[in-house]
């Protein structure tokens, strides 16, 4: 009889257990990112904001409908999303001086840098050369989220001198692509 007693506390302690961890919610520290995401959702990009820019500019930029209201964009833009730390993107950002260079009375190329230290961020285009005004700060972050996010670095996004977006890319693009997209798009 002590036997069998033994059997069925163990089993019931058991049955209870597995019933108990499956029901219970995770106590873990998930929900905060549940949190954060509904933020970001919510998020009202039809906002005005500007972007700074380390040769002491700065951009006005606002989405709407067609694409993105940019101030004074006479010519086709390329925004080129980036992070110090990226090894792809110090090669782009090679690429893109290339670009800026032969293109310069028709395109306007800009960095901007995200997922990064913004201290950094303001010394980081002097540090490697660039050829090109780099935007830094929290609205780097807010203009990635009006373009729908960005999934990986480096990242461009090419737009009209209307402020209509032509075409965006992922990766590493050759000089030859971009050419071939900013000749095609004149």
């Amino acid at each position: 009889f002590m036997k069998k007693s033994v059997w069925i506390i163990t089993f019931l302690l058991f049955t209870f257990g597995i019933f108990y961890f499956f029901k219970s919610e995770p106590k873990t520290a998930s929900k905060t990112p549940l949190i954060e995401q509904n933020a970001t959702l919510s998020t009202d990009y039809t906002k005005p904001f500007r972007l700074n820019l380390t040769d002491k500019n700065f951009i006005k930029m606002q989405k709407t409908k067609s694409g993105f209201s940019i101030e004074n964009n006479a010519t086709m833009t390329i925004f080129a999303f980036f992070a110090s730390w990226c090894e792809a993107c110090r090669v782009q950002n090679e690429i893109l001086n290339s670009i800026a260079a032969k293109y310069t009375s028709n395109v306007q190329v800009i960095g901007v840098l995200i997922n990064d230290d913004i201290d950094k961020n303001a010394t980081y285009a002097f540090a490697d050369n660039l050829k090109f005004p780099v935007a830094f700060g929290e609205s780097n972050d807010y203009f990635a989220g009006a373009l729908g996010g960005v999934a990986g670095i480096p990242f461009m996004v090419m737009f009209d001198n209307k402020g209509k977006i032509i075409e965006n890319f992922s990766g590493l693009v050759p000089e030859e692509i971009l050419s071939t997209e900013i000749e095609r798009n004149f």
